[in-house]
């Protein structure tokens, strides 16, 4: 929040805790609050909205249990001064909030049920714009990711209060053209119980498609499901998968053990069921393939890559910054495959993420086999070809992408 390159806490209410810093010599330093506004909130998020180079912040309260205040959002924009400026936002009635880049113009815009608010900067100014893009219940969930790998961001939405109600979980596919619309809508549960208050996007089983991450709050009509719904790509039916039944109010992802597998961390609010759990993936290993075959998909298991909304990097498919650090391997296709395992080995474990690999002319592998018949770029040999997607899956199985050089 204060731009020293260390992580800070911000919560609802509105304040946030400036990390000291030097945490893991020293990890029981106290933390400093900072007060923003004496703002109640259940939902809050962080973006950069005017571009200035400073965090802001924006938070909504909800409209049930008597709180009556969802009906307006507040953007906090941080001074130099360390002061907050507010703008205030009228909306319908209800909670839930998300930030993303929805019309790929470089800024963050803000996500509700139904509606998204355009971020528009002006000379010393910003102002926003709404958009209605469904209808939808009033109180919700939101994750938003390229759930159709077209470049566009998708919104995924899933009902949140009250139990009892019921609405559906879909996710809203993005136009050419957010403003305009239509977002075509895609059912994954209807109908579904309002007590999914947990719902996150991302590549969970490493196909390269975006999944989703739902949970159930405990005091829906058991069982209570933590899951996900896994995308199984464009006009196929995704694919649900329980975790547990024991429920949970705001599920976390992290690769909680380092492995690449993504994991689930969360706990209910209240209720019988409060431990703090963490869900743990255990990777499933790819059966290798038959010699003169392949079952696998080059590059499965690792996310597309694909260049930003602001068109100055590149990000995975789930949006986050991806940093090419590449090793020069143009003869790597002479190495026999016992070799080809060693180099990928070490070079995952130098932290390298991309092999750089020359396959044009003039260009034979371990065995001899040529590239092209006769020397001819339109007639492809199929046995270099067979050891060349042996090459980009061994790679894959340790976490390498391989970019081919054909020159």
């Amino acid at each position: 929040m204060d731009g020293d390159g260390d992580l800070d806490v911000l919560l609802g209410g509105t304040v946030w805790f400036e990390n000291p810093g030097n945490l893991c010599t020293a990890p029981d330093q106290r933390w400093k609050l900072h007060r923003i506004a004496a703002d109640p909130t259940h939902d809050i998020a962080v973006a950069d909205f005017n571009g200035d180079g400073r965090l802001d912040a924006v938070t909504r309260n909800q409209s049930e249990f008597g709180a009556n205040a969802g009906h307006r959002i507040r953007v906090w924009l941080q001074q130099p001064d360390g002061s907050w400026q507010e703008t205030r936002l009228e909306c319908p009635h209800g909670e839930g909030l998300a930030v993303a880049d929805l019309d790929r113009d470089g800024d963050a815009d803000i996500v509700i049920g139904g509606i998204w608010f355009e971020t528009l900067r002006q000379p010393g100014q910003v102002r926003w714009q709404p958009h209605r893009f469904a209808d939808f219940h009033r109180n919700v969930t939101i994750a938003v990711a390229d759930f159709n790998g077209d470049g566009r961001a998708d919104v995924a939405l899933a009902p949140s209060e009250l139990a009892g109600q019921h609405c559906r979980l879909s996710w809203f596919e993005a136009p050419t053209d957010p403003r305009a619309g239509p977002w075509r809508e895609h059912r994954l549960a209807d109908p579904i119980e309002a007590v999914v208050h947990s719902l996150a996007a991302a590549d969970f089983d490493r196909d390269g498609r975006i999944d989703i991450a739902f949970a159930e709050m405990h005091q829906g009509a058991d069982p209570d499901e933590v899951g996900l719904w896994l995308n199984r790509g464009p006009g196929q039916l995704w694919e649900k998968l329980v975790v547990s039944t024991t429920g949970s109010h705001g599920l976390q992802v992290l690769d909680a053990d380092g492995d690449g597998a993504l994991d689930l961390f969360g706990a209910n609010w209240s209720g019988p069921k409060q431990t703090i759990q963490l869900w743990r993936q255990r990777p499933r290993r790819t059966a290798e393939a038959a010699p003169g075959s392949s079952n696998r998909t080059p590059g499965a298991g690792l996310q597309r890559l694909r260049v930003s909304d602001n068109r100055r990097f590149l990000v995975t498919a789930d949006g986050r910054p991806f940093f090419w650090l590449g090793d020069t391997a143009w003869w790597i296709r002479h190495l026999p495959p016992p070799l080809l395992n060693h180099y990928c080995s070490t070079r995952a474990k130098q932290g390298f993420n991309v092999i750089q690999v020359h396959c044009g002319f003039a260009v034979t592998n371990h065995a001899g086999v040529p590239a092209f018949l006769n020397n001819d770029p339109e007639s492809l040999n199929e046995p270099f070809c067979r050891e060349l997607d042996r090459l980009v899956a061994q790679a894959r199985e340790h976490r390498l992408y391989v970019a081919l050089v054909p020159m």
